[in-house]
């Protein structure tokens, strides 16, 4: 946890408590390791899944004591891994122990090209003096550093770095713009100056630990790498299997890996598309009634929980349904930016954690379907950004501008006009999506590739100016991808599978799930499975308004489709009313206070416009509303905890 440049004389205590403080990850155990002429000190909390025995203590040495680890995660594919290594005595079944054997064997990159799993880890080489902190290829498990003065610190979540008074922290404001376009910040960047994180299927290289630090960045792993190889693999050793039984057997293989575990292990069940493909095929690898959970609202259009009751009943698994009140979901809502590290601005994290805290009464690791949306076409965004591509690059260019200056002369003023004078119901509701609609054309309407359109296309602030006091462009922190490949969906997927899936679903999962001890497995994301889906064509992921068809092929042969066949929802909580009612006087303190005015980040003015514009109906602000509050909330509390 500490890389220090020379011995400590005095931090054990710091250490302990840098340490505890991520009891929620690891309630099971708690341990620290220094070594003081190398100036490192290492903690560790543990949440015990595979050797339940004191052999899976952490931090863990190799049996020469040359390589010591702390190791958050699953290698799912570890006893395959043993028979690499026939001359090491195992002290136990535990993957730590088959990581750590495994790099003192391969050194550091080798071994993590032949792990499956997820996983963030820190490993020291006593002889050496080298530090080296990885990540798993898609970034389920966090991990992040920060260098200042002579100290190299590192943590799974940021709380354990602010424990120590040998670091100071400050809010980094050049990262707000991104903030606010996604809701989220990518594993780019970092609300707090000189805070860096591991990149997924990246390694950092620690030297000269003693004396001053060499910090050394390497990947190990990427989607465009992985395309020559998974090219090579469907037309030689798969040639005589057809897509969809291939995509079955992978998913099988890869629920079948992450089914190890001496602990409880379920499924979080939504009834669509993707839970109920993993739940299906655990179910029919397992010997008793899988234990199943989903979460509902009381608000109708916002509860999936009669189609995972129907899902659970046909396939038989031990299912247990939550209904979430009012009044939870509130409590939840006005505590979730002070689970979160950075300010996260994604609802879903309130059912998210409300289904966790659900789940970790009876079990402790759960399989989710994270990953499939983004690797087999799943959102119906995907649809529309092509759709929306196609129109504008068969536009003339002389002939843009042109268009656009007859929308806001024209159209738009009319449009805005009705809204404004129309009284509340469906006509002013209609008005304001057809005015919506026609500001988001004429905002997108200029774009140069496909990925400033989506990038502008999925900003929560596309048709209008971020409501900054020093407002940068739009698209300041957007760095477009150097890799070409060929397709309009793969181009805007990979894009997702950088930024959205690492620093929206994985971080929302992860941190929501670790907060109540609980370990959460994402199958469409081994390794094996994920390229396989990514590299797959187009027309095996879309067709028209369709999305995951191959998913669906395969999930036909589980359960009927009249069980999964109906619109995607999302995770999506009812926001927007509860803006409106229940958390009105909440969110109307925090929006007037003064504490926006003496920040000199947002302009009061242009909040309070969205405020009573949401408030009157004129057009659904929930969501950059709720970014904003989650911001506030989160400021606050770092700033009552400094």
């Amino acid at each position: 946890m500490w890389c220090k440049g020379g011995p400590f004389k005095s931090g054990a205590t710091q250490l302990s408590e840098a340490t505890a403080s991520l009891h929620h990850r690891g309630p099971d155990a708690c341990n620290t390791w220094e070594q003081p002429e190398g100036g490192i000190q290492l903690g560790h909390t543990r949440l015990a899944i595979q050797d339940l025995s004191d052999s899976g203590s952490q931090p863990m040495h190799s049996n020469s004591a040359r390589t010591i680890i702390v190791f958050n995660g699953e290698i799912y594919n570890h006893l395959e891994l043993r028979k690499e290594l026939p001359s090491v005595v195992w002290r136990g079944p535990s993957d730590t122990e088959t990581l750590v054997e495994l790099i003192e064997a391969f050194g550091v990159k080798k071994a993590l090209l032949k792990c499956v799993g997820m996983f963030a880890f820190a490993c020291w080489n006593c002889d050496t003096r080298t530090l080296y902190l990885a990540r798993d290829r898609f970034g389920e498990k966090p991990l992040l550093f920060v260098r200042q003065n002579d100290l190299f610190a590192f943590a799974s979540e940021l709380k354990a770095l602010r424990r120590s008074s040998l670091l100071n922290f400050e809010v980094n404001t050049q990262a707000i713009p991104e903030y606010l376009n996604l809701g989220y910040l990518s594993c780019k960047s970092s609300i707090w100056k000189g805070v860096e994180k591991v990149e997924p299927g990246c390694f950092i290289e620690v030297t000269n630990c003693s004396k001053s630090f060499s910090v050394k960045k390497m990947r190990y792993w990427s989607l465009h790498q992985s395309m020559g190889r998974t090219e090579r693999d469907r037309s030689n050793a798969f040639a005589d299997i057809s897509p969809v039984d291939r995509t079955e057997q992978l998913i099988q293989q890869s629920v079948k890996s992450q089914l190890i575990s001496e602990v409880p292990i379920g499924a979080l069940l939504s009834g669509g598309v993707d839970s109920s493909l993993v739940t299906a095929v655990m179910q029919a690898l397992s010997s008793e009634n899988v234990k199943t959970f989903s979460v509902g609202f009381e608000e109708a259009g916002f509860d999936e929980s009669a189609a995972a009751q129907a899902v659970a009943e046909f396939l038989g698994t031990d299912h247990k349904n939550y209904l979430v009140t009012a009044s939870e979901a509130l409590a939840v809502a006005r505590m979730i930016a002070t689970v979160y590290d950075e300010p996260f601005g994604d609802s879903s994290a309130i059912p998210t954690y409300l289904i966790s805290k659900f789940a970790s009464n009876d079990v402790s690791v759960v399989l989710t379907g994270d990953g499939a949306d983004e690797l087999f076409g799943g959102y119906n965004r995907y649809q529309r950004t092509i759709k929306l591509w196609n129109l504008i690059r068969n536009t003339p260019r002389h002939s843009k501008p042109l268009l656009g200056l007859a929308l806001e002369t024209t159209l738009i003023p009319t449009l805005e006009t009705l809204s404004y004078i129309l009284p509340k119901g469906k006509y002013k509701s209609n008005i304001s999506a057809n005015l919506f609609k026609t500001k988001a054309l004429t905002s997108l309407i200029g774009a140069r590739t496909i990925e400033e359109l989506y990038v502008s296309y999925t900003s929560h602030w596309m048709i209008e100016e971020p409501p900054l006091i020093n407002t940068p462009t739009n698209l300041g922190w957007f760095e477009p991808t150097k890799v070409n490949y060929h397709s309009c969906l793969k181009q805007i997927t990979a894009m997702d599978i950088d930024r959205y899936l690492v620093g929206d679903i994985l971080n929302k999962v992860d941190t929501a799930s670790m907060a109540n001890s609980l370990e959460t497995r994402a199958p469409f994301l081994d390794v094996r499975l994920a390229e396989f889906g990514y590299h797959l064509s187009d027309k095996e992921k879309i067709s028209g308004n369709e999305s995951k068809l191959i998913l669906k092929k395969v999930l036909r042969r589980y359960i009927p489709e009249s069980l999964f066949d109906r619109p995607k929802m999302g995770f999506g909580i009812p926001l927007s009313g509860w803006i409106k009612g229940p958390l009105k006087e909440w969110s109307a303190d925090l929006l007037h206070s003064t504490e926006i005015r003496d920040q000199g980040i947002f302009c009061q003015k242009s909040l309070l416009k969205l405020w009573n514009d949401h408030l009157n109906e004129v057009r659904d602000h929930s969501n950059q509303l709720w970014i904003i509050l989650m911001f506030q909330v989160w400021l606050k509390e770092t700033c009552s905890s400094n």
